[in-house]
Protein backbone atom coordinates (compact mmCIF):
# COMPACT_ATOMS: atom_id res chain seq x y z
CA UNK A 1 0.00 0.00 0.00
CA UNK A 2 0.89 3.68 0.09
CA UNK A 3 0.62 6.64 2.46
CA UNK A 4 0.75 10.25 1.27
CA UNK A 5 -0.36 13.74 2.14
CA UNK A 6 -2.81 15.60 -0.07
CA UNK A 7 -2.82 19.09 1.36
CA UNK A 8 -3.99 18.63 4.96
CA UNK A 9 -5.44 15.17 4.30
CA UNK A 10 -3.79 11.82 4.85
CA UNK A 11 -4.46 9.40 1.98
CA UNK A 12 -3.95 5.69 2.68
CA UNK A 13 -4.25 2.99 0.05
CA UNK A 14 -3.99 -0.75 0.76
CA UNK A 15 -4.33 -3.87 -1.34
CA UNK A 16 -4.75 -7.45 -0.19
CA UNK A 17 -3.50 -10.25 -2.42
CA UNK A 18 -4.70 -13.87 -2.55
CA UNK A 19 -1.38 -15.69 -2.72
CA UNK A 20 -2.85 -18.98 -3.91
CA UNK A 21 -4.58 -17.36 -6.90
CA UNK A 22 -2.08 -14.54 -7.36
CA UNK A 23 -4.73 -11.85 -7.68
CA UNK A 24 -5.71 -8.69 -5.85
CA UNK A 25 -8.79 -9.23 -3.69
CA UNK A 26 -9.22 -5.72 -2.32
CA UNK A 27 -7.92 -2.35 -3.41
CA UNK A 28 -9.16 0.29 -1.00
CA UNK A 29 -8.37 3.91 -0.27
CA UNK A 30 -9.32 6.05 2.73
CA UNK A 31 -8.58 9.67 3.51
CA UNK A 32 -8.95 11.87 6.53
CA UNK A 33 -7.30 14.72 8.45
CA UNK A 34 -4.09 13.97 10.34
CA UNK A 35 -5.96 14.44 13.60
CA UNK A 36 -8.02 11.35 12.65
CA UNK A 37 -5.04 9.14 11.84
CA UNK A 38 -6.25 6.11 13.77
CA UNK A 39 -9.85 6.41 12.58
CA UNK A 40 -8.68 6.56 8.96
CA UNK A 41 -6.65 3.37 9.31
CA UNK A 42 -9.48 1.65 11.17
CA UNK A 43 -11.96 2.36 8.36
CA UNK A 44 -9.47 0.93 5.89
CA UNK A 45 -8.86 -2.15 8.04
CA UNK A 46 -12.58 -2.88 8.28
CA UNK A 47 -12.80 -2.87 4.49
CA UNK A 48 -9.91 -5.32 4.14
CA UNK A 49 -10.48 -7.72 7.02
CA UNK A 50 -13.48 -9.57 8.45
CA UNK A 51 -15.73 -7.43 10.63
CA UNK A 52 -14.40 -6.77 14.12
CA UNK A 53 -16.45 -7.65 17.18
CA UNK A 54 -15.35 -4.36 18.74
CA UNK A 55 -17.00 -1.05 17.96
CA UNK A 56 -15.05 1.92 16.58
CA UNK A 57 -15.61 3.66 19.92
CA UNK A 58 -14.04 0.77 21.86
CA UNK A 59 -11.04 0.70 19.56
CA UNK A 60 -10.59 4.47 19.69
CA UNK A 61 -10.25 4.32 23.48
CA UNK A 62 -7.18 2.08 23.12
CA UNK A 63 -5.27 4.64 21.04
CA UNK A 64 -2.96 7.24 22.59
CA UNK A 65 -3.30 10.92 21.70
CA UNK A 66 -1.77 11.74 18.32
CA UNK A 67 0.85 13.95 19.98
CA UNK A 68 2.00 11.04 22.19
CA UNK A 69 2.07 8.68 19.22
CA UNK A 70 4.25 11.17 17.33
CA UNK A 71 6.78 11.24 20.18
CA UNK A 72 6.73 7.42 20.31
CA UNK A 73 7.51 7.09 16.58
CA UNK A 74 10.29 9.69 16.85
CA UNK A 75 11.75 7.60 19.66
CA UNK A 76 11.73 4.47 17.50
CA UNK A 77 13.59 6.35 14.75
CA UNK A 78 16.09 8.06 17.05
CA UNK A 79 19.78 7.42 16.40
CA UNK A 80 21.02 7.55 20.00
CA UNK A 81 19.71 5.97 23.23
CA UNK A 82 19.53 9.35 24.97
CA UNK A 83 17.36 10.80 22.22
CA UNK A 84 15.19 7.69 22.08
CA UNK A 85 14.53 7.69 25.82
CA UNK A 86 13.81 11.42 25.74
CA UNK A 87 11.11 10.97 23.09
CA UNK A 88 9.57 7.93 24.80
CA UNK A 89 9.44 9.74 28.14
CA UNK A 90 7.83 12.70 26.38
CA UNK A 91 5.20 10.33 24.99
CA UNK A 92 4.53 8.99 28.49
CA UNK A 93 4.17 12.48 29.90
CA UNK A 94 1.34 13.00 27.42
CA UNK A 95 -0.13 9.49 27.87
CA UNK A 96 1.10 7.66 31.01
CA UNK A 97 -0.87 4.53 30.07
CA UNK A 98 0.72 4.26 26.59
CA UNK A 99 2.01 0.68 26.93
CA UNK A 100 3.93 0.54 23.64
CA UNK A 101 6.02 3.54 24.68
CA UNK A 102 6.88 1.76 27.93
CA UNK A 103 7.93 -1.35 26.02
CA UNK A 104 10.08 0.77 23.72
CA UNK A 105 11.63 2.44 26.76
CA UNK A 106 12.48 -1.00 28.15
CA UNK A 107 14.34 -1.77 24.91
CA UNK A 108 16.41 1.41 25.24
CA UNK A 109 17.29 0.93 28.91
CA UNK A 110 17.94 -2.81 28.61
CA UNK A 111 20.31 -2.26 25.67
CA UNK A 112 22.28 0.13 27.90
CA UNK A 113 22.37 -2.35 30.78
CA UNK A 114 20.18 -0.06 32.92
CA UNK A 115 17.96 -2.87 34.14
CA UNK A 116 16.53 -1.02 37.14
CA UNK A 117 14.99 1.64 34.91
CA UNK A 118 13.98 -0.96 32.34
CA UNK A 119 12.10 -2.89 35.02
CA UNK A 120 10.42 0.24 36.32
CA UNK A 121 9.27 1.17 32.81
CA UNK A 122 7.28 -2.03 32.20
CA UNK A 123 6.04 -2.60 35.74
CA UNK A 124 3.64 0.32 35.32
CA UNK A 125 1.78 -1.28 32.40
CA UNK A 126 -1.77 -1.95 33.54
CA UNK A 127 -3.00 -5.48 34.18
CA UNK A 128 -5.84 -5.03 31.67
CA UNK A 129 -3.54 -3.85 28.86
CA UNK A 130 -3.31 -6.09 25.76
CA UNK A 131 0.49 -5.73 26.17
CA UNK A 132 0.60 -6.96 29.76
CA UNK A 133 1.99 -10.42 28.96
CA UNK A 134 4.87 -8.90 26.99
CA UNK A 135 5.46 -6.46 29.83
CA UNK A 136 5.59 -9.24 32.42
CA UNK A 137 7.98 -11.25 30.24
CA UNK A 138 10.35 -8.30 29.91
CA UNK A 139 10.06 -7.63 33.63
CA UNK A 140 11.18 -11.20 34.27
CA UNK A 141 14.23 -10.70 32.05
CA UNK A 142 15.13 -7.54 33.97
CA UNK A 143 14.76 -9.38 37.26
CA UNK A 144 17.18 -12.05 36.04
CA UNK A 145 19.72 -9.41 35.04
CA UNK A 146 19.32 -7.78 38.47
CA UNK A 147 19.92 -11.14 40.19
CA UNK A 148 16.38 -11.06 41.58
CA UNK A 149 15.96 -14.74 40.84
CA UNK A 150 13.08 -15.40 43.23
CA UNK A 151 11.12 -12.52 41.71
CA UNK A 152 11.96 -13.71 38.19
CA UNK A 153 10.84 -17.24 39.01
CA UNK A 154 7.52 -15.96 40.35
CA UNK A 155 7.04 -13.76 37.27
CA UNK A 156 7.70 -16.52 34.75
CA UNK A 157 5.78 -19.12 36.73
CA UNK A 158 2.69 -16.88 36.61
CA UNK A 159 3.14 -16.53 32.84
CA UNK A 160 3.53 -20.30 32.49
CA UNK A 161 0.34 -20.90 34.45
CA UNK A 162 -1.48 -18.71 31.94
CA UNK A 163 0.26 -20.07 28.81
CA UNK A 164 3.39 -22.23 29.05
CA UNK A 165 5.14 -21.31 25.81
CA UNK A 166 8.73 -22.26 25.04
CA UNK A 167 10.38 -18.92 25.84
CA UNK A 168 8.72 -18.75 29.25
CA UNK A 169 9.75 -22.31 30.14
CA UNK A 170 13.30 -21.59 28.97
CA UNK A 171 13.55 -18.55 31.22
CA UNK A 172 12.20 -20.52 34.14
CA UNK A 173 15.07 -22.90 33.51
CA UNK A 174 17.58 -20.03 33.38
CA UNK A 175 16.28 -18.66 36.66
CA UNK A 176 16.44 -22.05 38.34
CA UNK A 177 19.93 -22.65 36.98
CA UNK A 178 21.18 -19.42 38.52
CA UNK A 179 19.40 -19.56 41.86
CA UNK A 180 19.67 -23.33 42.33
CA UNK A 181 16.60 -25.38 41.47
CA UNK A 182 15.09 -28.05 43.67
CA UNK A 183 12.90 -31.05 42.82
CA UNK A 184 10.07 -29.31 44.69
CA UNK A 185 10.24 -26.07 42.68
CA UNK A 186 11.49 -27.76 39.50
CA UNK A 187 15.01 -28.50 38.36
CA UNK A 188 16.46 -26.52 35.45
CA UNK A 189 16.42 -29.63 33.26
CA UNK A 190 12.67 -29.98 33.82
CA UNK A 191 11.96 -26.52 32.43
CA UNK A 192 14.46 -26.77 29.58
CA UNK A 193 12.89 -30.09 28.58
CA UNK A 194 9.51 -28.36 28.45
CA UNK A 195 11.00 -25.62 26.27
CA UNK A 196 12.44 -28.18 23.84
CA UNK A 197 9.11 -30.01 23.69
CA UNK A 198 7.31 -26.75 22.90
CA UNK A 199 9.78 -25.59 20.22
CA UNK A 200 12.16 -28.12 18.66
CA UNK A 201 13.58 -25.55 16.22
CA UNK A 202 15.46 -23.29 18.68
CA UNK A 203 19.02 -24.55 19.18
CA UNK A 204 19.53 -22.39 22.30
CA UNK A 205 17.01 -24.53 24.17
CA UNK A 206 18.95 -27.69 23.30
CA UNK A 207 22.20 -26.10 24.44
CA UNK A 208 20.66 -24.92 27.71
CA UNK A 209 19.31 -28.39 28.36
CA UNK A 210 22.67 -29.98 27.68
CA UNK A 211 24.43 -27.48 29.91
CA UNK A 212 21.89 -28.03 32.70
CA UNK A 213 22.45 -31.79 32.56
CA UNK A 214 26.20 -31.14 32.76
CA UNK A 215 25.69 -29.09 35.96
CA UNK A 216 23.66 -32.02 37.31
CA UNK A 217 26.64 -34.29 36.52
CA UNK A 218 24.82 -36.35 33.95
CA UNK A 219 27.41 -36.44 31.14
CA UNK A 220 25.46 -38.87 28.97
CA UNK A 221 22.38 -36.65 28.81
CA UNK A 222 24.56 -33.54 28.46
CA UNK A 223 26.41 -35.02 25.50
CA UNK A 224 23.15 -36.08 23.82
CA UNK A 225 21.51 -32.65 24.04
CA UNK A 226 24.65 -30.72 23.10
CA UNK A 227 24.92 -32.89 20.00
CA UNK A 228 21.29 -32.08 19.28
CA UNK A 229 22.12 -28.38 19.57
CA UNK A 230 24.85 -28.81 16.95
CA UNK A 231 22.54 -30.85 14.74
Amino acid sequence: GTIQLDGEALVVRARSIALDAGRIEHDSTERGPLSELFATFERLARRLAPPSTRTPQEIERTHPPIAAFEQYVKGLLAQTPATASSYQNAALQLAPDFARARLALWDVYAAQGDHDRALAAVQRIAADSPWVRRARFLAGLSQIHLNKYDDAFATFRALAADRPDASVMNNLGVGQLRRGGTPQAGLPTYYFNKAVEADATESDYFFNLGYAYWTERDPGAALYWLREAVR
